[in-house]
């Protein structure tokens, strides 16, 4: 399975199409302040939306500390507001 950035699914109007794809930890890298790539541990939400008002599906995953203890909330929280 190839990685899913950058990678688009074109439907035609009224078209549907299964989509799948894996998450995996080298997605979830960034560049911390040390200038290393590692992963956050945290946890995360993925949304799936037919559009930006129509969410399908939400599931969230842990990532667990090299200590073993789990986080409780999110590194980022969500923003409910609306900024229009």
């Amino acid at each position: 399975m190839s990685s899913f950035a950058g990678s688009r699914v074109n439907l035609a109007p009224g078209e549907t199409k299964r989509v799948q794809f894996e998450l995996r930890p080298e997605h979830l890298m960034l560049y911390d302040r040390e200038g290393k790539w590692s992963i956050e541990p945290g946890r995360f939400t993925v949304s799936v939306r037919a559009s930006s008002e129509d969410l399908r599906l939400r599931t969230t995953f842990t990532v667990t500390p090299t200590d073993g203890t789990a986080p409780t909330e999110a590194p980022v929280r969500e923003s409910k507001s609306d900024p229009r």
